[in-house]
């Protein structure tokens, strides 16, 4: 699994500068990833083999390819409100990091396609999240205020390409 952060700008100019990143970043994983198409939910798709997940915040996109389904999720660190927790996150939940669950939950969703109306199926434990019995391995890493999470039905080794 392949994973790099670029500066951007514009958030209009995400689907050029993945159309540009993610095949790149495939061949750099050894397959060829094709073009990045959209389903009609939004979901990025290769044309190609391979699978790819995008997240951007801050500025910053993120761009994960992956030889296995890949979701991923970046969340600038922010004020929120207990509401928030509430309305989104069990009461198991509530009691993490609230960035560390929503970016796992948000990553688990795009996994499986269904975006935001998944996110309160998923239930999140320390590094593992599980959707409709399904179980997820997650691996989070921190760049100054943001957090970046990676989910997969099973975690390979993480290489960022700078």
């Amino acid at each position: 699994m392949y994973l790099t952060a670029r500066a951007l700008p514009d958030p209009a100019a995400s689907r050029a500068l993945t159309g540009i990143l993610a095949p790149a970043l495939a061949k750099k994983a050894g397959f060829d990833g094709g073009e990045v198409a959209y389903l009609p939910n939004g979901k990025p798709v290769f044309t190609g083999e391979g699978f790819l997940s995008v997240s951007h915040t801050a500025g910053k996109l993120y761009v994960a390819v992956s030889r296995i389904p890949v979701g991923l999720d970046a969340e600038a660190r922010r004020p929120v409100k207990e509401a928030v927790k509430r309305r989104w996150f069990c009461e198991e939940e509530r009691a993490q990091d609230f960035f560390f669950v929503w970016t796992a939950k948000e990553a688990v969703a795009k996994w499986d396609g269904r975006g935001l109306s998944a996110v309160p199926a998923v239930r999140v434990t320390g590094d593992t999240a599980v959707l409709d019995g399904a179980v997820f391995s997650l691996v989070r890493r921190e760049e100054g205020s943001i957090v970046v999470t990676l989910a997969a039905r099973e975690i390979v080794e993480i290489v960022t390409v700078k």
